[in-house]
């Protein structure tokens, strides 16, 4: 495995690489994609399967799919079949965890792990327990919250949320560093794309983002109580609040 020697530090203007691999910039003829979610405020399961969505694309011709960190299952509905199998500490068919996953070696020719990695701490020994559960060539599917701010409807945003964003993550280099993570562990990057969700902002929304895993874990009280008074006070209709993220595509 390559050493690491630390992310990047190239304060460059931002770039962003397409499926096809070119580098371009961030004009406003080049934006990312944004999905408007209308689900009702206390159904947070409904924007975790939205989020889910976004990272079966890639894996649609998987034969089987590992789901780590599985959660409610939310990848299930996207992979039909028996394609699906779900790992999770607490939930999901397996019970397992990211650092030792119950599956025998090559068991899978693709895995996802949605809105997780910024919350593990021992990156290292994950990435080597999917690269143990993947088939030689396999697919691994990443979808990680953006801290970057890159529009000027992500900067409102941003500005909304400051309280919750100094929040420390248990991996921040996972936000915005994912892809010289998994290079440093010997994964092939084939993609770096970024997306973002727009969410209908409205006074109850700080209850379900805290159960969404786009925040860190075990944010204090008073910082939602902080941020939830910010968001009350922006509420209106017709008015969102714009979430970005970015989905990984990386070959073992």
């Amino acid at each position: 495995m390559p050493s690491r020697v630390g992310p990047p530090t190239d304060t460059a203007r931002p770039v962003r690489v397409r499926r096809s691999g070119r580098r371009c910039g961030t004009s406003s003829r080049d934006r990312p994609p944004r999905y408007r979610d209308r689900s009702p405020p206390a159904r947070h399961g409904q924007r975790r399967r939205r989020a889910a969505g976004v990272v079966r694309l890639p894996l649609r011709h998987a034969r089987r799919v590992l789901d780590l960190c599985c959660g409610d299952g939310a990848l299930a509905d996207h992979l039909p079949g028996g394609r699906w199998l779900g790992v999770d500490r607490d939930r999901g068919p397996l019970r397992g965890s990211a650092t030792a996953i119950p599956l025998r070696d090559n068991a899978v020719d693709a895995v996802a792990l949605t809105l997780t990695l910024p919350r593990l701490h021992d990156v290292d020994a994950v990435f080597a327990e999917i690269r143990r559960v993947l088939v030689p060539g396999g697919t691994l599917a990443l979808l990680v919250p953006s801290a970057s701010v890159r529009s000027v409807a992500e900067l409102r945003s941003a500005r909304l949320l400051a309280p919750v964003r100094r929040v420390p993550w248990a991996n921040r280099s996972a936000l915005d560093h994912a892809g010289w993570l998994l290079q440093a562990a010997d994964f092939a990057v084939l993609g770096d794309d970024r997306v973002s969700f727009d969410l209908p902002l409205t006074s109850g929304l700080v209850a379900d983002l805290s159960r969404s895993d786009l925040w860190p874990r075990d944010v204090p009280a008073r910082v939602l109580a902080e941020v939830s008074h910010n968001l009350s006070a922006a509420a209106g209709p017709d008015r969102a609040l714009r979430l970005p993220l970015r989905r990984l595509l990386a070959r073992r």
